[in-house]
């Protein structure tokens, strides 16, 4: 959709660094700290992120196993290994290209099913923010007893992290146990990240991988979930969406970006410069994204989107420019996320959220998601005015090319 019409594109692919293409920028200028000036979480908004655990880092190598549990009336009847590989691959393949290698995971997995000495209905857990009536908190008592059936079989002594895979037809486990915490184990107490499926994860979550991938961004010190609206670009906020992607300003938090990576400068320097961008979703060389600091503790985020390989739910036609506004000084507040909050940082806080882009009528206001996603970018040859910053979105095709310069 170019100016409310429908028109060819020139799509053909091109493969080239595109960072022979742009001007070079140091994009650490652009790496605004935490400016917080009241604290509603613990967790890092801002880079360096502090990990809860320090040898749980987003730059070190971890070791995560995974172990298939199966019980007296849910018997596994496939073989796990092929779930487990696709977990692993896709964690592997997500990582090298998202955070430039910097995060790396040993992998041991359990080759067989682990028959529990209980009924499945023994390790049924329910959320506390679930709507389903309730049941005591028992996530450690059930932890404890998965580390005492997988401690039959494998040393925990350099483990991290342990997914617990229950057959895919489960029906008496409500929710998924995701936890890190000093557990009991034979060789003492150790911090562990708990994880294991349950009937949310597979009606839920389309990629266990994506969900694995998220929760330890949390256990490294990364807050996270922010923007929260639309929910449809960064596996940070959701990690169940139509793309699984992470933006580029999460990235620069957690230590995942490489020089030539972005295009950083500053809203004083701009001269109309012109970006040639590589889609979010797509591995290709070449800057992600631009940023333009606007002050100590704020940035303009602008970044490219499309359907490709890493966001193949999006409608085949998806593309667009989003703007993204990061302040500070501002803290992620999600305690109203069970209570109306629509995510848009207006209500509760958000560090990083869209910028409104509804003035273009690009689709009338929705509650859903991927129809109201249009409303916070730009399509070719539109403009939009932020904080002294014009961004134009200039041509599109396989990749979009935006220009920046002061606005007024």
């Amino acid at each position: 959709m170019i100016n409310n019409l429908f028109e060819w594109v020139d799509y053909t692919p091109n493969q080239s660094n595109l960072a022979d293409k742009n001007p070079s920028s140091n994009f650490t200028h652009c790496r605004i700290p935490d400016a917080r000036l009241q604290k509603v979480q613990s967790q890092s908004i801002a880079y360096p992120v502090v990990p809860s655990n320090p040898n749980f880092t987003s730059t070190s190598t971890i070791t995560i196993a995974i172990v298939p549990i199966d019980f007296p009336d849910l018997q596994g009847t496939y073989d796990p290994k092929i779930f487990m590989n696709q977990i692993q691959e896709e964690t592997d393949q997500w990582n090298n290209w998202f955070t430039r290698g910097k995060s790396k995971i040993n992998w041991v997995i359990y080759p067989d099913w682990i028959r529990a000495n209980k009924e499945s209905i023994e390790f049924n857990w329910i959320h506390p923010q679930s709507n389903t009536s309730q049941v005591l908190d028992n996530s450690i008592s059930v932890g404890q007893d998965l580390i005492a059936l997988t401690e039959s079989k494998i040393d925990l002594k350099n483990i991290q992290d342990l997914l617990f895979i229950y057959p895919k037809n489960v029906s008496k486990i409500q929710d998924s146990v995701n936890y890190s915490r000093v557990m009991n184990t034979k060789n003492g107490g150790q911090f562990l990240g708990m994880f294991a499926t349950s009937v949310w994860s597979y009606r839920d979550q389309e990629s266990l991988a994506m969900w694995l991938i998220h929760e330890n961004m949390h256990v490294f010190g990364f807050a996270g979930h922010s923007p929260a609206w639309p929910p449809i670009f960064s596996i940070a906020h959701n990690q169940a969406g139509l793309s699984r992607v992470m933006n580029v300003w999460d990235r620069m938090v957690l230590d995942w970006l490489n020089p030539g990576d972005i295009y950083c400068t500053d809203v004083e320097s701009l001269h109309g410069e012109s970006i040639m961008l590589v889609p979010e979703e797509r591995e290709q060389s070449g800057p992600q994204g631009i940023m333009i600091k606007l002050s100590s503790h704020e940035l303009l985020v602008v970044e490219s989107h499309k359907r490709d390989e890493w966001s193949q739910s999006y409608p085949a036609d998806f593309y667009g420019i989003t703007l993204m506004y990061v302040d500070t000084t501002r803290d992620t507040d999600r305690s109203g996320e069970n209570f109306g909050d629509d995510g848009k940082g207006t209500r509760f806080a958000r560090t990083a959220t869209y910028v409104d882009l509804h003035s273009l009528n690009h689709a009338p206001a929705s509650n859903g998601s991927i129809s109201d996603g249009v409303n916070y970018m730009l399509y070719q040859g539109e403009s939009f005015d932020f904080k002294g910053v014009r961004v134009e979105f200039i041509k599109t095709g396989f990749n979009d090319i935006v220009r920046i310069s002061k606005s007024g």
